[in-house]
């Protein structure tokens, strides 16, 4: 599964897009789809559990910082 990059967003000054595209990743790294890999001696699993990638997630929840920026933005122009 191939997401867009939140950055490429932010670049193009589309706020509306990078702040859904951020909480799909908190909630894909929370549950362990992302980010949360455990290394054995063998081959390399993925940890899922709830809160495994909790540490990533932190990351991901600018989602917050994004609707705000999407809202003065709007508000800017209206």
């Amino acid at each position: 599964m191939i997401l867009p990059t939140i950055t490429v967003y932010i670049i193009k000054r589309d706020f509306r897009q990078a702040p859904y595209w951020s909480l799909a990743r908190a909630v894909l790294s929370w549950v362990g789809l992302m980010h949360s890999y455990k290394w054995t001696i063998a081959d390399t699993v993925v940890n899922l559990g709830r809160g495994t990638g909790s540490s990533w997630t932190v990351g991901y929840i600018l989602a917050i910082l994004f609707f705000y920026v999407s809202w003065q933005t709007r508000q800017k122009h209206e």
